[in-house]
């Protein structure tokens, strides 16, 4: 009984937000920026564009592959288990906008720097 106020007055222990479009629409937004500073870094292209490879399969209904070799599981199995087919398409959305609108930025400044050279 007592551990059990000794989490409420603390906070520790406290389970996840009961309001689970929140926190699915903030655990998108993470998925999106965590991908995207991925594909900022040109070495690590190829491992974000798998990533969206990955979402895609899964907004068809697919479940990601396995997560690694070892495992058994899927990655949707794994870190998406209540996720609908829609919340991957949506996630694909955003990255593609995204990632449209850094190649824009990237191509403006490529540009830019021919001007001036």
């Amino acid at each position: 009984m007592l551990s059990w106020l000794k989490r409420v007055i603390t906070g520790r222990g406290k389970g996840p937000s009961r309001n689970r479009a929140h926190a699915r629409e903030v655990r998108m937004e993470q998925e999106v920026e965590a991908l995207l500073d991925a594909w900022r870094v040109a070495k690590s292209r190829g491992e974000a564009l798998l990533q969206l490879e990955r979402f895609r399969a899964m907004a068809r209904g697919g479940d990601g592959g396995r997560a690694r070799e070892s495992y058994s599981d899927s990655v949707r199995r794994m870190h998406y288990p209540k996720w609908r087919d829609a919340d991957f398409a949506e996630i694909v959305s955003r990255l593609e906008a995204a990632i449209a609108e850094a190649e824009a930025r990237e191509a403006a400044a490529q540009a830019m720097l021919e001007e001036e050279g």
